[in-house]
């Protein structure tokens, strides 16, 4: 079950992950260590165990923070918040996201883009909390450990749904998943020559990507260069609208990349070997 962010909307959340570690993205994961980071581990161990038997029965998540229930010797309430942005670094911030149209598209698509960190860096910010200190927590509970094992329970699961859309991040930071799309069009609306300028610089190698390029005789067989998995160009071109099989095109092409890179690393040392 999935935990819920809309307004209002009271949830009985429960952590699908049955054992060892919590988080399968590297942005789950990035919230994941910043909560455990210098927390007792007895304590964690307990907060997932809490998470994983439905020891939590609601979570509300808004814009000035989350609040919820979990059951333990008695029944606790758990409230936790990040820091607050002001409009204007909010305005960096949604400026730099618009420029790129593979930023919102990712973001859509639930994925967190790679190199977003950046953005926010550029402003001055940081989207994922550094530990604890900036997590700020509150149990009813009379353990005074950071986290309590209340606490770790329902970051756990907070974590794990971070995992499944990373624009709850966004929310905890004072703007949630469709007012910051909203602002993002609004901006690339009232942008529209600017960024139509900066996306052009890109349209000589993405329009034609998908177009044959020279014959393989005209291509020397000189070493490779750094390796790579071609995921930088995928995330380039944004999610895929086609599928294939069940399955996104775009994952299949993923795949595809690093078979073929080594297909054709083999067919240049065979040919270096017979000359």
């Amino acid at each position: 079950m999935t935990l819920q962010y809309q307004r209002n909307t009271i949830h009985a959340p429960l952590l699908t992950s049955r054992r060892g570690a919590v988080g399968d993205t590297w942005w789950g994961r990035r919230f994941i260590d910043a909560m455990e980071k210098g927390g007792d581990q007895a304590r964690l161990a307990r907060g997932r165990s809490y998470a994983r038997n439905g020891r939590v029965q609601w979570v509300l998540v808004e814009k000035d923070g989350l609040v919820a229930r979990v059951i333990g010797s008695a029944v606790y309430q758990v409230v936790v918040s990040l820091p607050q942005w002001d409009q204007r670094k909010w305005e960096d911030v949604v400026g730099s996201l618009a420029s790129e149209a593979a930023y919102s598209a990712s973001l859509m698509a639930g994925e967190m883009p790679q190199n977003i960190e950046e953005i926010f860096q550029e402003a001055g910010l940081s989207l994922f909390p550094e530990g604890m200190r900036e997590i700020k927590a509150r149990c009813t509970c009379p353990d005074y450990g950071r986290p309590c094992k209340h606490t770790a329970a329902v970051l756990y699961l907070l974590g794990e749904n971070i995992d499944r859309d990373p624009t709850i991040l966004f929310t905890l930071r004072g703007k949630d998943r469709d007012d910051l799309l909203c602002d993002i069009r609004r901006y690339r609306a009232a942008h529209r020559a600017d960024i139509a300028s900066t996306d052009g610089q890109k349209d000589d190698s993405l329009a034609h990507y998908y177009s044959p390029g020279e014959g393989l005789c005209r291509i020397s067989s000189r070493a490779p260069g750094p390796r790579g998995s071609g995921a930088e160009v995928l995330k380039e071109l944004g999610r895929c609208p086609c599928s294939l099989g069940g399955k996104n095109l775009g994952d299949w092409v993923a795949a595809i990349y690093p078979r073929a890179s080594r297909y054709a690393r083999s067919m240049i040392r065979e040919e270096e070997q017979s000359t």
